[in-house]
Parts: C-alpha cells; structure tokens; sequence
C-alpha cells in the first residue's frame, strides 16, 4: 500500500510503501516492511529492505537492458523486458496492460538462479517469483523458491 510521498535530500518524489503479510486467509494483517520508491523520466527504483533496486528503465523497448543493482553492491544484474503491454490473469485477476522483466536466467549443471517480474498498469508488481539453487551432478541439493502472485487488489 502505498502510505505516504516525501521529497529526499536531492528532490525527488518518493513514495512510502507499507508490506502488509498475515500468515492465512483467516488471520490479521500486520505490517512486515517499510519501503520506498521513486520515478524519473528515465529509471523506477525501488528500496527493499535497505537495497536499491532499478527495476524499471525507460522508454519501454525489447532491446533495452540495464543494471538492476547499479545502485547497490551486490553483483551486476542484467535485467530486460520479457514481453509488455500484453493482458495478463493471475488467479482470476485480470488486467488489461502488464510489463514482465526478466532479473536473472542462469540455470546449468552447478545452479539456477531465476528472477522474474510483471506489473501490471494502475496495480503494480503482480507476480515475484525467484530461484536461488544449488546443485550437485546437475540435481537441486539446496536452496530457495519463493513465490508471489496477486490475490485480489485494490480495496477488496
């Protein structure tokens, strides 16, 4: 949700956004993060958990690609569009305009690491999926999937 905008230091817009979780359907919501993100002409960055992330980069092409850690110190990261503009459901949610941005594909005979996201217009982030696996002889010894996809949105 998000909660409140600020001017930074430097001038720019950012947007506070609160991370609800609850542990199921029938339990309570509570805030489990606090993040932030802002907008240019030409970048969307996000800051998770005290990271900065680019997640998007303009104008919207199938030949750009850009850096989603350049600002950050964890390794470079080549992120490009998948597909955009394109109607997408998830769980019975249908949106008209999604965008999807492939982080990371690495998958041989000693990991896979797989990172994926799609936005869809007026929403945000939809679907998160990441794969951090290691292998042994080409087989998933340890390691982490995780998942996230929409629900329901908006004030439901």
């Amino acid at each position: 949700m998000i909660d409140s905008t600020f001017k930074d230091e430097t001038g720019l817009v950012k947007q506070v956004i609160l991370r609800y979780r609850r542990t199921d359907s029938l339990s309570t919501w509570s805030i489990s993060d606090v993040w932030t993100q802002y907008l240019t002409t030409t970048t969307a960055y996000r800051t998770e958990n005290n990271i900065s992330f680019h997640k998007l980069s303009f104008p919207i092409n199938s030949f750009i690609t850009w850096n989603g850690n350049d600002a950050n110190t964890l390794d470079e990261e080549m992120y490009y569009y998948d597909y955009f503009h394109e109607p997408g459901t998830y769980n019975s949610c249908h949106f008209d305009s999604t965008i999807s941005i492939i982080q990371i594909d690495e998958n041989n005979y000693v990991q896979k690491k797989y990172g994926h996201e799609v936005y869809a217009t007026n929403v945000g982030l939809i679907l998160k999926e990441v794969d951090d696996l290691g292998k042994e002889n080409g087989v998933v010894v340890n390691g982490m999937e995780y998942r996230m996809k929409v629900i329901s949105y908006g004030n439901q």
